[in-house]
């Protein structure tokens, strides 16, 4: 079987690197983004079974773009977006289907792992 393999998104060194060790821990393959450019390039490049991106990003793509690439490449793929604000997200959303999962900032990342696991094919 083919590991799972998640697009992180952050512009926080020390944000991805505890995703990528909790990530991998959980078994999965992990790629890392500083900005939605490399983002961008990462989609071009390759497939992937969940993207997690954080909203704001420095450059000109943010992660709604991120979202939007992702699906026309890979439609349905599961998406997590982490906000700071995430009232402000649910009209951006709407157009997204299936619809992205928001997780709020701080990260709760015991609850980021259940529900990343939860994505995850049974083994």
């Amino acid at each position: 079987m083919t590991q799972f393999r998640i697009l992180v998104v952050e512009d926080e060194i020390i944000v991805r690197m505890v995703l990528n060790e909790m990530l991998t821990d959980l078994g999965c393959e992990v790629v890392q983004a500083a900005t939605g450019e490399e983002g961008a390039a990462h989609l071009a490049e390759g497939s992937f079974d969940l993207l997690f991106t954080d909203v704001r990003l420095p450059g000109a793509l943010s992660g709604l773009d991120m979202a939007e690439m992702a699906r026309a490449k890979m439609p349905g793929i599961p998406v997590i977006i982490a906000s700071g604000a995430t009232a402000d997200l649910k009209e951006k959303l709407a157009s997204l289907e299936p619809p992205p999962v928001v997780m709020p900032k701080p990260y709760n990342f015991a609850a980021l792992m259940t529900l990343v696991r939860g994505m995850m094919p049974a083994a």
